[in-house]
Formats: C-alpha cells, sequence, structure tokens
C-alpha cells in the first residue's frame, strides 16, 4: 500500500505522521496522526475543507484524551509528557490502514498511480465512529459530510 504513494507523500506524509505518533507518545501511526500530518500544510487540501490548522487539530486530540482521562479519575495534568521510538518500519492502526486502503481506492478509480494529500484527506473523512478522526472533527465543530463534499467540489475525486 504505502509502495503507491509518490515519494513525495511518503516522504512528508508519513514521516510527519510518524512525529506526531512519537510526540504523544505512541509507537504506531493512527488515522489521527495521519490528519494531524496533513493538517501541516496550512495551505494544503486538509486545512482548506476542514477550516482548521494543526493547532486546532492538536488541541481536539488533547481534549478527547483530558476527556478520556477524566472519565477514569485521571487529571491530564497528572499525566507526564510521553515519548516514543520507532523502530524498523512505520506501523499503522487499523483506523490508518483503513484510511489508507480507502485513498488507493479513490486514486485507483480515478486511473491515477500516486495518491495525493486530497486522496488521503478524502480516505480520513470517510472513516466511521470510533476512528480517531471522526472524535477530532467533532471536537474541533468540524461537519465531515460538509467537508466530504468540500473535497469532492474544490477537488474532483
Amino acid at each position: 500500500m504505502v509502495g503507491r504513494l509518490s515519494l513525495d507523500a511518503r516522504a512528508d506524509v508519513f514521516e510527519a505522521a510518524k512525529e506526531e505518533a512519537q510526540m504523544r507518545g505512541q509507537n504506531r501511526v493512527g488515522s489521527d496522526h495521519l490528519l494531524l500530518a496533513l493538517l501541516r500544510e496550512p495551505e494544503g487540501v486538509a486545512s482548506r475543507v476542514l477550516g482548521m490548522d494543526l493547532d486546532q487539530g492538536r488541541r481536539a486530540l488533547e481534549q478527547l484524551d483530558a476527556n478520556a482521562l477524566a472519565a477514569v479519575g485521571v487529571q491530564a495534568s497528572e499525566v507526564p509528557p510521553a515519548s516514543s521510538r520507532f523502530r524498523g518500519p512505520i506501523r499503522f492502526t487499523d483506523g490508518a490502514k483503513s484510511a489508507l486502503v480507502r485513498s488507493v481506492r479513490l486514486a485507483q478509480r480515478q486511473g491515477s498511480k500516486v495518491i495525493t494529500a486530497t486522496h488521503l484527506t478524502a480516505g480520513l473523512l470517510a472513516v466511521d465512529a470510533p476512528d480517531p478522526v471522526v472524535s477530532i472533527l467533532r471536537v474541533a465543530g468540524v461537519d465531515a459530510t460538509a467537508a466530504q463534499k468540500a473535497v469532492e467540489e474544490l477537488f474532483p475525486l
């Protein structure tokens, strides 16, 4: 699957997603990390159609973490910062794999040999709850259905 992405997409998006996962102390790349990686580009497809930036995405994810911790009686401020180092190839969560498969299928339907940021954004917008992307968008106040339509209008798939 990764081999179907252009070299630039692998170098940029996957490396950025890996960095986002490491900053959060995780050793696998999730759909949430892919979303944050796409949001690193302020004028990119994801930022434009979602109407949010990287800081908003990170804050939404931090809010979700704080809510989850509070549900079990832990204050987020009590948890020390985490860090993680990847060893070996990048591993993806099931949610990330699902979004990537959807992206590949979109590209194939278009006859494209590479997956673009548009394909990745559309693939992430098509994930279902309980995927973290769905929750991030909800917390950030983004209407995923409207964003999906915006992707299709701005960048016909």
